[in-house]
Protein backbone atom coordinates (compact mmCIF):
# COMPACT_ATOMS: atom_id res chain seq x y z
CA UNK A 1 0.00 0.00 0.00
CA UNK A 2 1.43 3.65 -0.97
CA UNK A 3 1.61 6.74 1.19
CA UNK A 4 -1.08 7.92 -0.41
CA UNK A 5 -3.33 5.00 0.10
CA UNK A 6 -2.33 4.70 3.79
CA UNK A 7 -2.75 8.19 4.45
CA UNK A 8 -6.45 8.09 3.10
CA UNK A 9 -7.35 4.97 4.63
CA UNK A 10 -6.00 6.71 7.97
CA UNK A 11 -8.66 10.05 7.00
CA UNK A 12 -11.30 7.45 6.69
CA UNK A 13 -10.66 6.28 10.41
CA UNK A 14 -10.78 9.67 11.92
CA UNK A 15 -13.80 10.67 10.13
CA UNK A 16 -15.50 7.69 11.27
CA UNK A 17 -14.05 8.10 15.02
CA UNK A 18 -15.67 11.78 15.19
CA UNK A 19 -19.16 10.78 15.33
CA UNK A 20 -18.51 8.33 17.97
CA UNK A 21 -16.35 11.00 20.41
CA UNK A 22 -18.61 13.15 19.78
CA UNK A 23 -21.36 10.86 21.19
CA UNK A 24 -18.93 9.93 24.13
CA UNK A 25 -18.69 13.20 25.27
CA UNK A 26 -22.38 14.69 24.96
CA UNK A 27 -22.91 11.11 27.15
CA UNK A 28 -19.70 12.53 29.85
CA UNK A 29 -21.27 15.97 29.64
CA UNK A 30 -24.67 14.46 30.47
CA UNK A 31 -23.23 12.58 33.48
CA UNK A 32 -21.30 15.58 35.03
CA UNK A 33 -24.81 17.59 34.41
CA UNK A 34 -26.87 15.02 36.48
CA UNK A 35 -27.54 16.14 40.34
CA UNK A 36 -25.45 14.41 43.14
CA UNK A 37 -27.57 11.86 44.94
CA UNK A 38 -28.29 12.97 48.53
CA UNK A 39 -26.10 11.94 50.79
CA UNK A 40 -24.28 12.80 53.91
CA UNK A 41 -20.66 14.52 53.25
CA UNK A 42 -19.41 14.93 56.79
CA UNK A 43 -20.49 13.87 60.66
CA UNK A 44 -18.73 15.39 63.54
CA UNK A 45 -19.52 14.99 66.96
CA UNK A 46 -20.84 18.05 68.93
CA UNK A 47 -21.79 18.97 72.50
CA UNK A 48 -24.23 21.41 73.30
CA UNK A 49 -25.92 22.30 77.05
CA UNK A 50 -24.72 18.29 78.47
CA UNK A 51 -26.29 16.37 75.74
CA UNK A 52 -24.39 14.88 72.59
CA UNK A 53 -24.82 15.91 69.53
CA UNK A 54 -23.47 16.30 65.73
CA UNK A 55 -23.23 18.55 63.00
CA UNK A 56 -23.34 17.51 59.43
CA UNK A 57 -22.91 18.13 56.34
CA UNK A 58 -25.18 16.89 53.12
CA UNK A 59 -25.18 17.23 48.74
CA UNK A 60 -27.95 16.34 46.56
CA UNK A 61 -30.63 18.18 49.01
CA UNK A 62 -33.56 18.17 48.80
CA UNK A 63 -33.47 16.74 45.33
CA UNK A 64 -36.23 16.93 42.26
CA UNK A 65 -38.69 15.08 43.90
CA UNK A 66 -39.10 16.82 47.06
CA UNK A 67 -39.03 19.78 45.12
CA UNK A 68 -41.77 18.90 43.22
CA UNK A 69 -43.78 17.49 46.37
CA UNK A 70 -43.54 21.29 47.65
CA UNK A 71 -44.09 22.61 45.05
CA UNK A 72 -47.72 20.86 44.79
CA UNK A 73 -48.53 22.12 48.37
CA UNK A 74 -47.92 19.09 50.44
CA UNK A 75 -44.99 18.91 52.69
CA UNK A 76 -41.96 16.63 52.41
CA UNK A 77 -39.48 15.68 55.15
CA UNK A 78 -35.93 15.04 55.44
CA UNK A 79 -34.80 12.19 58.13
CA UNK A 80 -31.44 12.16 59.50
CA UNK A 81 -30.62 9.36 61.48
CA UNK A 82 -27.42 9.44 63.57
CA UNK A 83 -26.22 5.95 65.47
CA UNK A 84 -23.36 6.44 68.04
CA UNK A 85 -21.23 3.43 67.90
CA UNK A 86 -18.41 2.07 70.45
CA UNK A 87 -15.06 0.76 69.35
CA UNK A 88 -16.40 -3.17 67.88
CA UNK A 89 -19.39 -0.62 65.57
CA UNK A 90 -22.16 -1.84 68.04
CA UNK A 91 -25.24 0.72 68.38
CA UNK A 92 -25.40 2.35 71.78
CA UNK A 93 -27.47 5.20 71.46
CA UNK A 94 -29.07 6.96 68.72
CA UNK A 95 -31.97 9.84 67.10
CA UNK A 96 -33.54 10.06 64.02
CA UNK A 97 -34.13 13.73 63.64
CA UNK A 98 -37.21 15.01 61.33
CA UNK A 99 -36.51 17.99 59.28
CA UNK A 100 -40.06 18.95 58.01
CA UNK A 101 -39.70 21.00 54.52
CA UNK A 102 -43.03 22.78 53.48
CA UNK A 103 -43.78 26.19 50.79
CA UNK A 104 -46.05 28.26 50.70
CA UNK A 105 -47.64 28.79 47.23
CA UNK A 106 -48.67 32.40 48.07
CA UNK A 107 -45.67 33.95 49.45
CA UNK A 108 -43.43 31.40 47.12
CA UNK A 109 -41.20 30.99 50.09
CA UNK A 110 -39.59 28.16 51.91
CA UNK A 111 -40.32 26.65 56.13
CA UNK A 112 -38.02 24.31 57.33
CA UNK A 113 -38.85 22.88 60.88
CA UNK A 114 -36.65 21.05 63.08
CA UNK A 115 -38.26 20.00 66.18
CA UNK A 116 -39.42 23.77 67.95
CA UNK A 117 -37.11 25.48 66.04
CA UNK A 118 -38.48 27.22 62.16
CA UNK A 119 -36.40 28.65 59.63
CA UNK A 120 -38.08 31.13 56.69
CA UNK A 121 -35.91 30.52 53.27
CA UNK A 122 -37.06 32.53 50.03
CA UNK A 123 -36.03 30.49 47.88
CA UNK A 124 -34.71 27.47 46.02
CA UNK A 125 -30.65 28.25 46.84
CA UNK A 126 -31.79 29.31 50.46
CA UNK A 127 -33.17 25.82 51.22
CA UNK A 128 -29.99 23.98 49.42
CA UNK A 129 -27.20 26.09 51.05
CA UNK A 130 -30.01 25.81 54.84
CA UNK A 131 -29.93 21.65 54.34
CA UNK A 132 -26.40 21.96 53.22
CA UNK A 133 -25.22 22.48 56.74
CA UNK A 134 -27.97 22.39 59.17
CA UNK A 135 -28.42 23.78 62.76
CA UNK A 136 -26.79 21.05 65.24
CA UNK A 137 -28.60 17.69 66.27
CA UNK A 138 -29.27 16.01 69.31
CA UNK A 139 -27.91 12.40 69.04
CA UNK A 140 -28.44 11.63 73.16
CA UNK A 141 -27.49 11.66 76.39
CA UNK A 142 -23.59 12.64 77.26
CA UNK A 143 -23.53 9.65 79.38
CA UNK A 144 -23.51 7.65 76.34
CA UNK A 145 -19.67 7.76 75.75
CA UNK A 146 -18.76 8.00 79.60
CA UNK A 147 -17.11 5.05 78.65
CA UNK A 148 -12.95 4.19 77.70
CA UNK A 149 -13.86 4.45 73.97
CA UNK A 150 -13.52 5.43 71.24
CA UNK A 151 -16.89 5.94 70.03
CA UNK A 152 -17.96 7.37 66.48
CA UNK A 153 -21.44 8.49 64.64
CA UNK A 154 -22.25 7.27 61.55
CA UNK A 155 -25.07 10.07 60.37
CA UNK A 156 -27.56 8.49 57.06
CA UNK A 157 -30.36 10.17 54.85
CA UNK A 158 -34.44 9.20 54.63
CA UNK A 159 -36.13 11.02 52.52
CA UNK A 160 -39.75 11.40 52.70
CA UNK A 161 -41.90 12.74 49.68
CA UNK A 162 -45.04 13.01 51.63
CA UNK A 163 -43.82 13.68 55.14
CA UNK A 164 -45.84 11.59 57.77
CA UNK A 165 -47.92 13.81 59.47
CA UNK A 166 -49.16 15.22 55.87
CA UNK A 167 -50.92 12.06 54.78
CA UNK A 168 -53.34 12.25 57.42
CA UNK A 169 -54.45 15.87 55.23
CA UNK A 170 -54.12 13.59 51.96
CA UNK A 171 -56.06 11.40 53.09
CA UNK A 172 -58.69 14.15 54.20
CA UNK A 173 -58.55 15.42 50.84
CA UNK A 174 -58.98 12.24 49.32
CA UNK A 175 -62.34 11.82 50.95
CA UNK A 176 -63.42 15.21 50.22
CA UNK A 177 -66.21 17.24 52.36
CA UNK A 178 -68.49 14.89 54.28
CA UNK A 179 -66.66 11.54 52.83
CA UNK A 180 -67.31 12.37 49.21
CA UNK A 181 -64.96 11.45 46.60
CA UNK A 182 -62.79 14.22 44.93
CA UNK A 183 -62.54 14.78 41.18
CA UNK A 184 -60.56 11.88 39.67
CA UNK A 185 -57.25 13.81 38.20
CA UNK A 186 -56.72 15.24 42.13
CA UNK A 187 -57.72 11.87 43.30
CA UNK A 188 -54.89 10.23 41.45
CA UNK A 189 -51.97 12.75 42.44
CA UNK A 190 -52.64 12.19 45.67
CA UNK A 191 -52.37 8.35 45.23
CA UNK A 192 -49.60 8.61 43.78
CA UNK A 193 -48.14 10.30 46.65
CA UNK A 194 -49.12 7.66 48.79
CA UNK A 195 -47.33 5.09 46.49
CA UNK A 196 -44.29 7.63 46.65
CA UNK A 197 -44.37 7.48 50.20
CA UNK A 198 -44.75 3.86 50.83
CA UNK A 199 -41.54 3.25 47.97
CA UNK A 200 -39.51 5.65 50.11
CA UNK A 201 -36.03 3.76 49.99
CA UNK A 202 -34.07 2.84 53.81
CA UNK A 203 -31.64 4.76 54.74
CA UNK A 204 -29.26 6.18 51.97
CA UNK A 205 -25.64 8.48 51.67
CA UNK A 206 -24.24 7.19 55.11
CA UNK A 207 -21.28 8.42 56.72
CA UNK A 208 -18.93 8.07 59.75
CA UNK A 209 -17.13 10.24 62.01
CA UNK A 210 -13.49 10.17 63.13
CA UNK A 211 -13.14 7.96 66.82
CA UNK A 212 -13.70 10.19 69.40
CA UNK A 213 -13.71 10.09 73.18
CA UNK A 214 -15.40 12.24 75.56
CA UNK A 215 -12.57 14.12 76.83
CA UNK A 216 -11.81 15.53 73.43
CA UNK A 217 -15.36 17.24 73.20
CA UNK A 218 -15.52 20.82 74.79
CA UNK A 219 -19.36 22.16 75.50
CA UNK A 220 -20.09 24.54 72.07
CA UNK A 221 -21.23 27.99 73.03
CA UNK A 222 -24.66 28.93 71.45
Amino acid sequence: MGARARWARRCRQALLLLPLLAIAGLAGAARAAEPASPRVLTVAPAVRDGLLGCRVTTAGLPGERLLSTLHSGLASAVEVDVVLLDGKGRAVAGNAVMLRLSYDLWEEAYSVTAGAASSQLPDDDALRAWLAAPPWLPVGPLAAIAGAGPFSLRAALRLHALAPEAREDAAAMVAGPEGQSVSVGLGALIRSFYRRHDADAGLVGAARSAPFRAGELADEAH
